[in-house]
């Protein structure tokens, strides 16, 4: 866990900084640091960028359930909790009706065993946990995003109340999630996968699975650059038709290259080599141009991109001093120019005036990521058993 500001999650203030501390689960950097920690440990793991947070408590949780008038799941087996010491579902069956305490039990139970003196249960108490969590939200979801919520407007209301009243984190509207609910009419449970975090499968001496850490590593840099993971087809990029100009995103947007010493730029190390960032604010300020700062972005990605907003130019004269580079448009920062230096980074800063900008080069492109084996995942869209 890295250093963060210590939350209180009565008031939901930040405060002091937390040292860091090592060999923690990642509910520890919630406790002590809140959503900002436990956001900063997730982007470290994954390299992925977090832009929101939403949080939800078991009671807003029920009360979700509750506005769809419960959630059907499948139970191939019984299931008793032997350390709540209830049944959560005595009766197995295709459409057993989970609501209340029931629900929320079904998704927090930890140690299920077929009857309260059987021995047959959950291999691992985390994974048999996790599954039918995923299982559940799949089941939710679908409600959610059927006729019986969507097109109603009774429920609709009902159901985002209860998450807007239960959530925290970034002061969502109801009136904003009933539009994000309606723009999601038209999209299938079955365009949403869950997917578990590869570790090995059994619990080690403290009980804790142990993260594999290179399929980690490949499952992220998959989903970063845009690879179909399992059950998921790949985007074909839409056509312009006759007389159109493509979409901004489609065009091979270049500008001029403008004299480095009136451009300005931010240097982001976002998964080279460490020192990489100082080196290459040096090696920019050699070739002319004002670096106003070189930082550790906390985040990892695969390629070396130069965002900008409106300085098309001035992107283009810095990437074409970073050989390999791609440009990439981000309205946010207006007149702003970012450089972040992927894990791809060779260390080499050029006279842009000898460069290619854009990420065109004579260099082979890197392969592909390869999605890891042997993924634990459950598509929404499936109505198995849990």
């Amino acid at each position: 866990m890295p250093a963060c500001e210590k939350y209180d999650a009565k008031t939901r203030e930040y405060g002091e900084v937390a040292k860091p501390l090592a060999n923690q689960k990642i509910n520890v950097a919630f406790m002590v640091g809140g959503p900002k920690c436990v956001t900063k440990v997730i982007q470290n793991l994954t390299g992925l960028k977090i832009n929101h947070f939403v949080g939800i408590d078991f009671h807003g949780f029920k009360d979700m359930v509750d506005a769809v008038q419960g959630v059907e799941v499948c139970a191939s087996r019984p299931m008793y909790d032997i350390e709540l010491k209830t049944w959560i579902i005595e009766k197995p069956g295709q459409n057993v009706t989970l609501a209340c305490d029931a629900a929320l039990n079904f998704v927090r139970a930890r140690h299920v065993r077929d009857s309260p003196t059987s021995k047959e249960g959950d291999k691992t108490s985390d994974y048999g946990r996790i599954k039918r969590q995923q299982r559940f939200l799949s089941s939710l979801l679908r409600k959610a995003m059927s006729g019986q919520v969507l097109l109603d407007p009774n429920k609709l209301s009902g159901f985002v109340g209860a998450f807007t009243k239960a959530t925290f984190g970034e002061g969502i509207d109801t009136d904003q999630l009933i539009t994000l609910g309606r723009s999601l009419q038209s999209v299938g449970a079955g365009k949403v996968t869950f997917i578990t975090v590869p570790t090995v499968g059994d619990p080690n001496s403290r009980g804790n699975e142990v993260l594999r850490e290179k399929d980690n590593r490949a499952l992220f840099n998959a989903i970063i650059n845009k690879v179909p993971l399992p059950s998921e087809q790949p985007d074909s990029a839409p056509q312009a038709q006759a007389g159109q100009t493509p979409p901004e995103s489609l065009q091979n947007q270049q500008g001029q290259i403008v004299d480095p010493k009136s451009v300005k730029v931010q240097v982001l190390n976002s998964g080279a080599k460490d020192g990489d960032g100082r080196r290459a604010q040096t090696a920019l300020r050699n070739q002319g141009f004002v670096v106003l700062q070189a930082v550790e972005s906390g985040i990892k990605v695969p390629n070396t991109v130069v965002k900008y907003g409106t300085d098309l130019n001035a992107a283009t004269t810095v990437s074409a001093a970073v050989p390999g580079s791609k440009l990439e448009k981000d309205d946010s920062l207006g007149g702003a120019v970012m450089l972040l230096l992927g894990q791809d980074f060779g260390g080499k800063i050029q006279n842009p005036s000898q460069g290619t900008p854009g990420g065109q080069n004579t260099q082979a492109p890197p392969p592909a990521p390869e999605v890891p084996k042997n993924l634990s995942t459950v598509n929404a869209g499936d109505e198995g058993c849990a």
